[in-house]
């Protein structure tokens, strides 16, 4: 999972892509948890939250016919 994390920060960042998205999310939390995460904080727990649906996805697939999950990222490219 903390080999994620730094490419999930680095979109939700200040500067990120996905900054915009994020800052909701931020708020959101805050809101229901009662407190704002740190941006490393709230990236770890989104790999997290990734990582389970990923392999509960894996689990299903063999049980069910399901489309396989393709690879969206290696390294160097």
């Amino acid at each position: 999972m903390n080999f994620l994390t730094p490419f999930i920060q680095g979109a939700i960042a200040s500067g990120g892509k996905y900054k915009g998205e994020s800052t909701g999310l931020a708020e959101d939390y805050d809101r229901t948890r009662g407190h704002a995460p740190k941006p490393e904080d709230l990236a770890r727990e989104m790999a997290h939250v990734l990582l389970n649906k990923i392999v509960f996805y894996k689990v299903l697939e063999r049980h069910y016919k399901l489309e396989r999950l393709e690879l969206l990222y290696r390294e160097g490219l």
